[in-house]
């Protein structure tokens, strides 16, 4: 299961990077993401990308990618420096290069830095001065999950129930979603706030049920949303 979060600025340029997860389905290579300032100031943007790897217990470790010169087995946004005006947006390009023999997952950050052309922006001496002037109050930067699926995805998602426990278990090999996941405790008749679980390919997730009703989800398999429902003895 993965929890993903973000974070926003305390104030001068709101970055809005949209949705917090990103798929590349099998049947593409790219996939076009727009990022929009919702402040009254421009926005300065870096792109890092790193390569994410769970251990057995779905804790999460980064590693950068290899800095080879080699375009091969890698994610590329393009560009990986964005200038964002105020009510505006500028759009990115994510690409994958290389086999897609097995599902991979990316971290990619979208940093908030002051204007340079060291840093890799085309600006004037003036704009650098005048940032550099002003100084740099803290700015909080975005992150988002992107998953590469596989080039022939497929999905064989097991339930399994026992008493006092459901058993979820993703046979396939490419990530799926319970989205709208939401619980009815025993002594209630209305189910709590939705949230969304990922079960990874291989993986599989175990909810205790003794103290449930019911429980309901759709469970996204790529393209395809299957409604779920489960009703438990009370």
């Amino acid at each position: 299961m993965v929890i993903l979060s973000a974070h926003a600025f305390a104030g001068g340029p709101k970055i809005n990077i949209g949705a917090l997860d990103d798929y590349l389905p099998g049947n593409t290579s790219s996939i076009m993401k727009q990022i929009r300032n919702e402040g009254d100031e421009t926005g300065f943007l870096k792109i890092e990308v790193k390569r994410i790897t769970f251990d057995a217990h779905d804790r999460i470790h980064e590693s950068p990618q290899a800095d080879d010169g080699a375009m091969q087995n890698r994610l590329i946004v393009s560009p990986n420096r964005l200038i964002v005006p105020p009510n505006g947006a500028r759009g990115t390009r994510m690409l994958y290069v290389g086999k897609r023999d097995e599902e991979q997952y990316f971290r990619v950050r979208y940093l908030p830095v002051a204007p340079s052309r060291k840093a890799g922006f085309d600006v004037s001496p003036d704009v650098e001065k005048k940032f550099a002037d002003a100084g740099v109050s803290v700015m909080i930067g975005y992150g988002e999950f992107v998953t590469v699926r596989p080039t022939h995805e497929r999905y064989d998602t097991v339930f399994r129930q026992t008493p006092g426990k459901l058993v979820i278990t993703n046979r396939g090999n490419s990530t799926v979603i319970l989205e709208r996941y939401r619980v009815t405790a025993v002594a209630h008749d209305e189910p709590d706030t939705s949230g969304r679980m990922l079960v990874l390919p291989g993986r599989q997730v175990e909810v205790a049920t003794s103290a449930l009703k019911q429980l309901d989800f759709d469970l996204l398999e790529g393209e395809k949303t299957t409604a779920k429902h489960f009703a438990f003895a009370s």
